[in-house]
């Protein structure tokens, strides 16, 4: 398959693949506060293109300390990236996106342009 035929999904609008390969990349920091109780489970993901960040079926942890942790990724500049959190022995307990981007959210996307987010609050009792 050529390069010039190469398509990819973006949430019901087909793009070349060219248009994000072709796209410089960004740095962009998450920020997330954990004052639920429990420890959460964090994945980051790509509206734009299949991608998961930690990714290899792993996920970054946000202690419930009540402070500030950041999550740094590399992503393809303009793309759209949602974060989800869950508790795992309580599968009702997310925030974002949730686990496997599974849930809607209002707050929980930003583009990646560089620099960081807003700092997300995962509160006791979830979404």
């Amino acid at each position: 398959m050529s390069l010039k035929t190469a398509v990819i999904g973006l949430c019901g609008v087909v793009a070349p693949m060219w248009f994000l390969g072709n796209a410089s990349a960004e740095t962009l920091t998450w920020r997330l506060q954990n004052n639920s109780g429990e420890l959460a489970m964090l994945e980051l993901y790509s509206k734009s293109r299949p991608n998961v960040w930690p990714g290899n079926r792993k996920v970054y942890y946000v202690p419930a300390d009540g402070q500030t942790h950041s999550y740094p990724i590399s992503c393809v500049a303009g793309e759209y990236i949602c974060y989800g959190a869950w508790v795992g022995r309580q599968p009702n307990l997310y925030w974002g996106a949730g686990r496997g981007a599974r849930q809607g959210c209002s707050d929980c996307c930003y583009r990646c342009t560089g620099g960081e987010t807003q700092v997300h609050n995962l509160i006791e009792g979830g979404c």
